[in-house]
Formats: structure tokens, C-alpha cells, sequence
């Protein structure tokens, strides 16, 4: 799962982000960028095994980033 493109844009007042729990697996190089006032991310204990471009390279206020927790996909326990 991604994030939609433009959902966080208008977010700029916007101190703290949890998105953890969320199965997401890949963070896109916009994602954060109408974040400009964040100051903690929480992106724990997702999927996340791509972290694309410079994803948080406009988050000049970030004094929090919580990566911990991302790893494959769990498995199917679909059995034939």
C-alpha cells in the first residue's frame, strides 16, 4: 500500500504523523512534501523496503523519525 499522491499537501501546520500499523511498503519522494512544520514522523511497523528518492529532504523541522519494525510481508496462510 502507498500513501495517495497530494493527500498530505495542505497539511503545513502539521507537527506529528503517526502512520504506523499501516501496511505501507514503499515511501515515494513527495509523500512529505507539503509537511513543512513536521517535527515527528512515526512510520513504525509497516512493510517499508523502499524508501524512494529524497523522501525526507524538506522536513527541515523533523527531530523524529521512528523507522523501527519494517520488514517483508507476512506470508499467506492460504493453504491449497
Amino acid at each position: 500500500k502507498t500513501i495517495p499522491h497530494g493527500l498530505l499537501d495542505y497539511l503545513s501546520q502539521l507537527k506529528e504523523l503517526d502512520l504506523s500499523m499501516n501496511q505501507i511498503d514503499i515511501v515515494f519522494s513527495h509523500f512529505f512534501e507539503g509537511l513543512t512544520s513536521l517535527r515527528t514522523l512515526l512510520i513504525h511497523s509497516n512493510y517499508i523496503l523502499d524508501i524512494r528518492g529524497k523522501s525526507f529532504l524538506r522536513l527541515q523541522h523533523l527531530r523524529t523519525l521512528d523507522l523501527r519494525n519494517n520488514s517483508n510481508k507476512p506470508k499467506s496462510s492460504f493453504q491449497h
